[in-house]
């Protein structure tokens, strides 16, 4: 799942857009987000990298240990955005 919320990017009537870096959560989910040799690799760090780059947009990786406590900081506004392997359930 990828989500980026709107705030993160600032747009002024003298500067089109201000990349601010935003600060992407992520949690272990092979294959879709691991670390190999300190390097976040996987399919959704591939896309999420494609995007980014598209974008002309710096971030960090913020990691977590749980996916609860990935989706909570997503939920509460400590991370822009989060990548990996999430699914959605009737929870």
């Amino acid at each position: 799942m990828l989500g980026i919320y709107p705030a993160a990017l600032a747009q002024t009537e003298t500067h089109p857009i201000v990349h601010k870096p935003l600060k992407v959560g992520i949690q272990t989910a092979p294959p879709f987000a691991f670390k190999q040799n300190d390097v976040w690799r996987g399919l959704s760090i591939e896309l999420w990298q494609a995007m980014a780059k598209r974008m002309d947009q710096p971030y960090t990786y913020v990691p977590f240990q749980s996916l609860a406590q990935l989706l909570e900081a997503a939920e509460q506004g400590e991370v822009d955005l989060v990548v990996g392997a999430i699914s959605i359930t009737p929870e």
